[in-house]
């Protein structure tokens, strides 16, 4: 009925503990034929820690310049802020920051995230701005109160770990998240 909406999360503690039925895929699947829980917590906490690895900078050429980085895996932060969106983040994650981060001085055809991303910096950069990078290259999770080490060499928990930072960013409120 049109305007009577109520909380999803109220509807889904009232749920309580369900069950779903899945059809049988067969035994390739692992067990993905008997029945699930529906529902329940997902605990999980992420925690790095960002160093910063100092200023991007223009060469005499014009592209970007970066401080040296490590060649292995982590993820990336650029921050800067200018005039018209005041404080501005990019977060990224990749299998080797050295290499990534090149990848912004020379976008090859074709990768128009990265043209995108050295457009706004050179541009901020070449009007008298500044921009920092920091990354991160250790982390931990916590999965229902239990840690341990978050293995950045998988793309999967990179990803976890860049969505955690921008949700980070986002609830903050205080910059202008790129990308």
């Amino acid at each position: 009925m049109p305007g009577n909406h109520s909380d999803p999360l109220t509807e889904l503690r009232a749920a309580g503990a369900a069950t779903v039925e899945r059809p049988t895929l067969g035994a390739a699947y692992r067990g993905y034929d008997t029945p699930r829980p529906k529902g329940g917590t997902v605990d999980l906490r992420i925690v790095m820690h960002w160093r910063h690895s100092g200023k991007i900078t223009v060469d005499s050429l014009g592209r970007l310049a970066f401080p040296v980085l490590p060649d292995r895996p982590g993820l990336y932060r650029f921050t800067w802020t200018d005039s018209i969106c005041g404080h501005r983040t990019f977060v990224g994650e990749t299998g080797n920051l050295w290499r990534r981060l090149i990848a912004y001085r020379h976008p090859g055809p074709g990768k128009i995230s990265d043209q995108y991303i050295s457009d706004l910096l050179l541009t901020h950069l070449n009007a008298g701005g500044t921009a920092d990078v920091a990354i991160a290259m250790f982390g931990a999770i916590h999965v229902s109160g239990a840690e341990r080490e978050l293995d950045l060499a998988s793309v999967a928990s990179r990803e976890l770990a860049a969505n955690a930072a921008l949700m980070q960013c986002a609830v903050a409120g205080d910059t202008d998240i790129v990308g």
